[in-house]
């Protein structure tokens, strides 16, 4: 296999993945609004397009499957078997069949996969069904000819087809010519087939040419008949300008991940780069210089923005996979449930989409499980049969807020920790505040079920939603109420490769705050700041108590007595539910700054995000406030 063969094959599997989505999509679609006529032709031409496709490359396999899926998803279209959960559910483990197939042939371009207990299944339905008689195809179809004979090829050229529609005197070719030879329809058939196995492009038509019902003749075995064809104008003619422009706003092209990582690395050198010139320029240099290196650095940040959006792909897709998680889970528990999304169009890095579809996929189906009731209790606390899962994405200071809430009958704290007690993981004294017994589901092996079933009991689910929320510098609350449901709110950063930062400093070290993290400063005064007992040092800022830290205290650092009864600068954040004031040395300033992993040695360390490189070239720690003034979460610099 050369490498043009390897690409192509390789081009296909990327395209199918994408149409496999969209057909799933459709089947749930389908699924709620059975005559949907426009949904059911999209998933006509996405079976057709991977038959087709899938030939053309070589895949016979697929060809072989979705040349029996697309005969039976066109009895759908035409309307000869009626659409019903029991056909959506073939249609999905068609779905998934494929995408199985798909999925083997990008770790193995040569794999194979058996199709025949599946194909079976779908030919007992296409074999199965009545043909309803007042129904009528919108689109003719002729069915492909059976293998041509002597017997076939003898008739056609003593009794041409068309034959009573030819004008007088026609022979089979423009005047003088002779009809066509046995050689000329052996090609022709060679020909047709192959024409027949080619993906069918999807043409933009006018509803006047939608419209057009063009007669087909009976099922024929073709000739060659030398004359002009019909030809069709098309119209309006700004209908085929818009389509053309429309095609040129889709035009994309696939670059390799590992290309755009090694774009965005050399982009984040280059604003270390220009940050340091930056820095140097003002210690000196002709006012030309500054000037330059200050141009510069708006073609960085533009640069580097056009890089970074690269990398930014939209939730859609995930959004679109949670139906079939909603759909699949609540037949398996025999409930009714509806979900609705909105934001799937916001935008995230591929690497942070890529770990949080897991987390996802647990909290959706927690909601169908522990949240939603069964109908019946339902129906007896005044609610409907239906319950409701919400799935909504949007930017909330710099970050991204997915939340998962249900209409459900919410979390009971004081049945959580009565269970928690008796699988000791507490003891039976414990004092817990309603907050900390909601947050016990995510403790590891915690769960409320008795039995162990396919979508939970295990005691695992919860557990990992925290552990691959956190590992993405994310962060997960839960907000409750009994017998109107919980909701699930998940924050993550939008990239993990560069940020805007505030560079603090404290004592002789310097470190960077996100600065999405940090909602103001200011130098409070003597009155400002007051003890409490219980709490430590508080500061009242326009009438609200904030507790306040001092950042040499948390990172455990010994200082002079004369440095700490120096002014100090506050920095407010109020990234998470609970707001709080950290005080430091000084503010030197902001920039944007590139991400650094920390060693192995120093990674366990939650309250230590990454590193930078400042504008002078030395290092500086990222800070992650939120764990470092957790008690648990505090360490030594």
């Amino acid at each position: 296999m050369d490498d043009f063969e390897r690409e192509l094959k390789a081009g296909f599997l990327e395209e199918a993945s994408q149409l496999l989505s969209d057909a799933e999509q459709c089947f749930l679609v389908l699924e709620s609004n059975p005559g949907d006529g426009p949904t059911l032709d999209k998933i006509f031409r996405i079976a057709h397009n991977l038959k087709g496709s899938s030939k053309a490359v070589g895949f016979d396999d697929i060809g072989v499957f979705t040349h029996r899926w697309e005969s039976f998803l066109l009895k759908l279209k035409n309307g000869e078997t009626a659409v019903d959960s029991e056909v959506i559910n073939l249609l999905l483990v068609c779905n998934d069949h494929v995408r199985n197939m798909v999925d083997a042939l990008k770790q193995d371009l040569e794999a194979r996969t058996d199709s025949s207990e599946l194909l079976s299944k779908l030919d007992s339905r296409i074999a199965g069904q009545a043909v309803s008689a007042n129904v009528v195809p919108e689109v003719p179809v002729v069915p492909a000819p059976e293998a041509f004979s002597e017997e076939a090829f003898d008739a056609a050229l003593s009794d041409p087809p068309f034959a009573d529609s030819l004008p007088a005197g026609f022979q089979g070719g423009f005047e003088g010519e002779p009809p066509p030879s046995k050689e000329e329809l052996e090609l022709l058939k060679l020909v047709n087939d192959s024409l027949d196995d080619l993906p069918n492009p999807v043409l933009e038509v006018t509803k006047e040419e939608e419209n057009l019902v063009i007669p087909e003749p009976e099922p024929i075995v073709p000739v060659v008949l030398a004359m002009p064809a019909p030809v069709l104008e098309l119209k309006p003619k700004e209908t085929r300008k818009s389509s053309a422009n429309a095609t040129a706003q889709e035009e994309s092209i696939r670059v390799s991940l590992g290309r755009l990582e090694k774009l965005i690395n050399s982009v984040g050198e280059l604003v270390i780069l220009q940050t340091v010139l930056r820095e140097q320029s003002l210690s000196g240099g002709s006012h030309l210089l500054r000037k330059t290196i200050h141009q510069m650095g708006k073609v960085t940040k533009e640069v580097q923005d056009i890089s970074m959006s690269l990398r930014m792909v939209p939730l859609r897709q995930t959004f679109q996979k949670m139906q079939r998680i909603v759909r699949d889970t609540s037949n398996m528990l025999d409930k009714r449930v509806s979900l609705n999304t909105t934001g799937d169009d916001t935008e995230l890095d591929k690497t942070v989409l890529e770990n949080i579809s897991d987390p996802l996929v647990h909290l959706i189906r927690n909601a169908c499980d522990h949240g939603i009731e069964r109908p019946e209790e339902r129906v007896k606390a005044g609610k409907s049969e239906t319950g409701n899962v919400m799935l909504n994405a949007y930017h909330q200071s710099g970050k991204l807020v997915i939340e998962v809430k249900d209409d459900g009958g919410g979390i009971d704290g004081d049945r959580l920790m009565k269970k928690a007690i008796e699988k000791g993981i507490l003891k039976p004294d414990a004092k817990l505040t309603h907050q900390e017994q909601i947050h016990l589901i995510f403790h590891p092996g915690f769960s409320t079920k008795a039995q162990v079933t396919e979508v939970s009991g295990r005691g695992v689910g919860m557990d990992v939603v925290k552990t691959n929320i956190e590992a993405l510098q994310g962060e997960v609350l839960v907000e409750t109420e009994l017998g109107a449901g919980t909701t699930f709110k998940v924050f993550l950063p939008l990239t993990l490769a560069i940020i805007d930062g505030m560079v603090v400093k404290n004592g002789s070290s310097r470190f960077v705050v996100p600065l999405s993290h940090v909602h103001e400063t200011l130098r409070p005064t003597a009155g400002d700041i007051h003890s409490s007992t219980g709490m430590g040092e508080m500061l009242m800022l326009r009438g609200e108590n904030l507790p306040l830290f001092r950042l040499s205290g948390l990172l455990g650092q010994r200082r002079a007595a004369e440095t700490v009864a120096r002014e100090q600068i506050a920095m407010v954040i109020r990234y998470s539910s609970q707001p709080f004031a950290v005080m430091v040395d000084d503010i030197l300033g902001q920039q944007q700054v590139v991400i650094k992993e920390v060693g192995p040695e120093i990674r366990a360390l939650r309250w230590m995000s990454g590193s930078a490189i400042l504008g002078d070239g030395k290092p500086a720690i990222i800070l992650e406030m939120n764990e470092l003034v957790k008690p648990e979460g505090r360490g030594v610099a």
